[in-house]
């Protein structure tokens, strides 16, 4: 099962560094299907695709939502809702942009600062 986020007010990151190094290096991670567990790169971009589902904890450089989502997303950059998005978990990001029919279940904190200052 994954770790979830501290429920201090909503630092960056908060997932075990004990990663495989191979999980911090994708640039580009599209899920058109079913994924589970933990899904870890500070500087890529996720797309999940209308008919994906993602059961995992989030922490990526942008992620752009169109499926369903049970779990943490932390977006260093952005995230995006898209229209048809679910997202059970909460979100912390930089800049959040949440299309109409987009549906979001959960806390968020969006930074003010680069470094991750509220």
């Amino acid at each position: 099962m994954y770790q979830g986020l501290s429920r201090q007010s909503c630092g960056r990151s908060r997932f075990p560094r004990h990663q495989t190094p191979a999980a911090k290096t994708f640039l580009i991670f599209k899920v058109n299907g079913y994924v589970a567990g933990r899904i870890l790169s500070e500087k890529g971009t996720l797309f999940v695709a209308t008919e994906a589902r993602v059961d995992a904890e989030i922490e990526v450089g942008m992620a752009v939502i169109s499926g369903t989502v049970n779990g943490n997303v932390i977006g260093h950059e952005r995230v995006e809702l898209s229209p048809g998005a679910v997202i059970m978990g909460n979100i912390s990001t930089n800049s959040l942009a949440v299309r109409p029919g987009a549906f979001f279940h959960g806390d968020c904190c969006v930074w003010s600062e680069k470094n991750g200052d509220k």
